[in-house]
């Protein structure tokens, strides 16, 4: 209809609308662009943020959980086992006389053993349980089984310290001698989470009494 709509002005309207069209199409994958860079960023902040939580909740020498995130940890398995009742329990293992290895051979030396024994003490336990570095030369493994499992847990531990050479690993020529304690605990019902590592801990102490090895 060239009358009520004349060519000219049609041209310049498709125009408007071509070039209004193209700025859209730009827009919109700017738009998107944005969205993406905006999702990339939000990972990165997420990754960030959980990589900053696990080393607020490690011990930065041996790589193992630290005393306050694996007392959460604890009290939180001591909570479920009111309701599921599954058996928990866990052993306090101390370096004997380690002391005496930073006195003789320096606290360098002495942090490389710290760092062989975390790794033991992983190697023979699970996933699932809890390892941590409990203070200094002390350490805690809490497993959600008896006290017979934590008991075989710590032989295998105390085992395996004894069979390695330590001198080897801090390259010395001299020999390096270290021996754990170790005492193991079972929660009963009505425990708090003090009353479970205070009687680990007389467990380790009468350990101590005894033989270095003894793992009562």
């Amino acid at each position: 209809d060239p009358v009520n709509f004349p060519p000219p002005v049609e041209a310049v309207h498709f125009l408007i609308l071509l070039i209004l069209q193209i700025m859209a199409a730009l827009l919109g994958a700017q738009f998107g662009e944005m969205r993406r860079r905006l999702r990339a960023r939000k990972r990165e902040l997420e990754g960030a943020l959980d990589r900053i939580q696990e080393l607020a909740n490690r011990d930065s020498l041996t790589g193992l959980y630290n005393r306050r995130y694996a007392q959460e940890l604890i009290d939180h398995h001591v909570h479920l086992k009111d309701r599921n009742h599954r058996p928990l329990a866990m052993a306090l293992i101390d370096l004997d006389h380690f002391k005496r290895v930073n006195d003789e051979h320096g606290h360098a030396m002495g942090d490389r053993v710290l760092q062989a024994f975390a790794q033991q003490a992983r190697q023979v336990t699970r996933d699932a349980d809890i390892v941590a570095r409990w203070g200094g030369d002390e350490f805690l493994i809490m497993v959600m089984a008896d006290a017979v499992r934590t008991r075989e847990i710590a032989e295998r531990l105390e085992e395996r310290v004894r069979e390695t050479d330590f001198a080897e690993i801090l390259g010395l020529d001299g020999p390096v001698s270290v021996t754990v304690s170790c005492g193991s605990a079972q929660y009963a019902d009505g425990d708090s989470l003090d009353d479970l590592i205070a009687k680990a801990d007389k467990a380790m102490y009468a350990a101590k009494g005894t033989l270095p090895t003894d793992c009562p």
